[in-house]
């Protein structure tokens, strides 16, 4: 199946990359410890795949649910903290390791903001479609959090 996604967007696995492919990407390059570089890394993908099993709650009606997995992942509980979920670091090393230096620049910080208001936003509409508010506004919201990564990603790249 994997194979027939890549080929249908026109990836082929026997493709090598340019010799420099950095040269090609005109996106600001981070710098940061590899060990932070690793765990932005799963969190980027916790954050993808909890943004999918969004919409697949949203689409099933359960909009509490969605908002819930919003806020476990994005870290929007009280005393909560986002960390890697894979099994490449416990939850301890995942914090560690997203504190080591150097520290994103004050521009990516304020993109990470936005992506949390944006999170926090949606959680609020979700919530509240299942006290008759409008099932749109979340639909709507939960893009515009998306749409918060795919701006990252847009000026930034790692390593």
């Amino acid at each position: 199946m994997a194979t027939l996604l890549a080929t249908a967007c026109g990836v082929s696995a026997q493709s090598a990359p340019p010799a420099d492919r950095h040269a090609l990407d005109p996106r600001h390059e981070l710098k940061l410890a590899p060990a932070r570089e690793d765990n932005w890394r799963c969190q980027m993908r916790g954050h993808l795949r909890t943004l999918t099993d969004a919409m697949r709650q949203m689409a099933a009606g359960e909009y509490e649910s969605a908002a819930a997995a919003i806020d476990e992942n994005f870290g929007l509980l009280p005393g909560g903290q986002e960390y890697c979920r894979e099994p490449i670091f416990t939850k301890d090393e995942s914090i560690v390791a997203s504190r080591l230096p150097p520290s994103p620049p004050p521009e990516v910080r304020a993109m990470f903001e936005l992506m949390h208001a944006a999170a926090r936003e949606f959680s609020a509409n979700a919530r509240l479609v299942t006290s008759g508010g409008d099932a749109a506004k979340a639909w709507k919201s939960l893009a515009a959090l998306g749409g918060t990564c795919t701006a990252c990603h847009a000026v930034y790249r790692i390593g």
